[in-house]
């Protein structure tokens, strides 16, 4: 599965994600088991990384523990704070409240 990156970033979840399925040692798989997570199909996680549907609280959960915690729920509501390949900052309890 490829991504197809909008030159504009929508959000940091939509970043983050998109870093951390690039980082997979099987990105097909991974975007796949996502996609379970979530109940869904990998057409609905590339629409989340385009940024053309946000989740709800439910969905972005599945996303959170589908990747680990690499993005939190409330990374969907933030705006980006990098480019598609900049590396993201770690989580910190005062970023997250934020």
């Amino acid at each position: 599965m490829k991504l197809h990156l909008k030159a504009k970033v929508p959000n940091e979840g939509a970043r983050r994600l998109a870093r951390w399925l690039g980082e997979q040692r099987c990105a097909d798989a991974a975007f796949e088991s996502v996609a379970r997570q979530i109940g869904s199909h990998v057409s609905i996680v590339d629409r989340l990384i385009s940024g053309e549907i946000e989740p709800g609280a439910m969905v972005a959960h599945a996303v959170w523990v589908a990747t680990e915690g690499a993005v939190h729920r409330r990374d969907w509501r933030r705006a980006p704070e990098g480019g598609w390949f900049d590396a993201p900052a770690p989580h910190t309890a005062e970023r997250l409240a934020a």
